[in-house]
C-alpha cells in the first residue's frame, strides 16, 4: 500500500469550496484574520497577541495559553471547530477530482486538517471514510492524527466539577476522557458544533498538539499513522511544511523504509525538505518542486490510476 499525507495546503489549494477557500495558518490573510471575522472569542483576544498569531498561529496559541493560566473554558477550541465545520466542496473541487480518478483501494489517506472537505468529497463519490483501514468496497482508508471538527464525544460530558488545567504542558494528558463518535453528515455536524459546550477530539493548533477531549481516539489515529508508514511502499506528502516539533508525524516518515515523495510548493519548502532529508539520513526520497495541489493530484493519478470496471 501507499500512504498520502495531506496538509493545510491541500485544502487551501483544493479550490471551489464554500463559503470560501480555507486559509493557510500564517500571514495577514491567514487563519487568525479569518477567525477574528468569524468568532467574537478570537476578535476579543487582547491586542498584544494579534501580531504573534498572524506571524505564527501555533506560537500565538501557545503564548496565549501560557500567559493566561486562569483560563477555564473551551472557547478557543470550540471556535476553531465551528470555523472548520463550515467548509464544503463544490463542483470543481480538487478533492472530488482526487476521489474520482485515483484508485483509492490501494491508498491510505491521512489528513492533518480539521476540516471535513475530504470526507464530504468522498461521500459525493459514493464512499465512506473509515477513520482507519477500509474493510468494505465503499470505504476509504482514512486517518486524522490531529483529530477533526467532527470527532464529537459520544457521551454526555458533565462540566460542573471539571477543572480545566490549560497551564499544563501542551503535550500533557487529556482533560475529558470520553469515547468519540465521528459525524460525517455536514448538517448534523454543523448543529452539534453550534450547540456543543465541549470541543471535539481535536488537537490544539499549537506545538505539542495537545488534545483536551477524547485523546484516546486521537492517539489511536496517530498509532494508525505510524503503522501505515511502517508498512507503506511510498509515502506522498502534499500541502504541508516539515515541522520538527510534530515528531509524532515526521519521526514516522523519517524511520519508514518507504520511498518519500515530497511535493514542495515553494523554493523555501524545497530547501527545508533537503535539509530535513540530510539531517535524517533519508536517501530514498524525491522532492517535486513548485508543485501545487493540482500538480500533486496529477502525479497521484499517474501513479495510481483508477481502472474502470468492465
Amino acid at each position: 500500500m501507499d500512504v498520502i499525507l495531506l496538509g493545510a495546503g491541500a485544502s487551501h489549494g483544493s479550490k471551489s469550496t464554500t463559503p470560501h477557500t480555507p486559509p493557510l495558518g500564517n500571514g495577514p490573510a491567514g487563519l487568525f484574520y479569518e477567525l477574528t471575522k468569524f468568532s467574537a472569542y478570537f476578535a476579543n483576544l487582547p491586542k498584544q497577541y494579534h501580531e504573534i498569531f498572524i506571524n505564527d498561529f501555533e506560537l500565538g496559541m501557545a503564548t496565549f495559553l501560557e500567559e493566561n493560566r486562569e483560563l477555564r473554558d473551551f472557547g478557543l477550541e470550540i471556535a476553531v471547530a465551528q470555523y472548520f465545520a463550515q467548509f464544503q466542496p463544490k463542483l470543481g473541487n480538487l478533492y472530488l477530482t482526487l476521489i474520482r480518478f485515483v484508485d483509492t483501494r490501494k491508498l491510505v489517506f491521512t489528513s492533518l486538517n480539521y476540516d471535513m472537505l475530504f470526507e464530504l468529497a468522498a461521500g459525493k463519490g459514493g464512499y465512506h471514510c473509515a477513520y482507519g483501514y477500509a474493510k468494505h468496497e465503499d470505504e476509504i482508508s482514512f486517518i486524522k492524527p490531529h483529530g477533526s471538527c467532527n470527532f464529537w464525544p459520544s457521551e454526555q460530558v458533565n462540566l460542573s466539577n471539571l477543572k480545566i488545567k490549560f497551564h499544563e504542558p501542551l503535550g500533557s494528558a487529556q482533560v475529558i476522557k470520553t469515547p468519540v463518535d465521528p459525524i460525517c453528515d455536514f448538517n448534523e455536524n454543523q448543529e452539534i458544533a453550534r450547540r456543543s459546550k465541549t470541543p471535539p477530539a481535536m488537537s490544539y493548533y499549537a506545538p505539542g498538539k495537545k488534545v483536551n477531549v477524547g485523546a484516546d481516539f486521537v492517539k489511536y489515529q496517530r498509532d494508525l499513522w505510524t503503522d501505515a508508514c511502517q508498512n507503506a511502499n511510498t509515502i506522498y506528502v502534499i500541502g504541508t511544511k516539515i515541522s520538527k516539533v510534530d515528531d509524532h508525524i515526521w519521526d514516522s516518515i523519517a524511520t519508514a523504509k518507504a520511498k518519500l515523495v515530497y511535493f514542495a510548493y515553494s523554493e523555501h519548502d524545497t530547501i527545508e525538505a533537503n535539509e530535513w532529508l540530510q539531517s535524517n539520513g533519508r536517501k530514498n526520497a524525491e522532492i517535486v518542486s513548485n508543485a501545487d495541489f493540482l500538480a500533486s493530484i496529477n502525479r497521484l493519478i499517474r501513479d495510481h490510476p483508477k481502472i474502470k470496471q468492465p
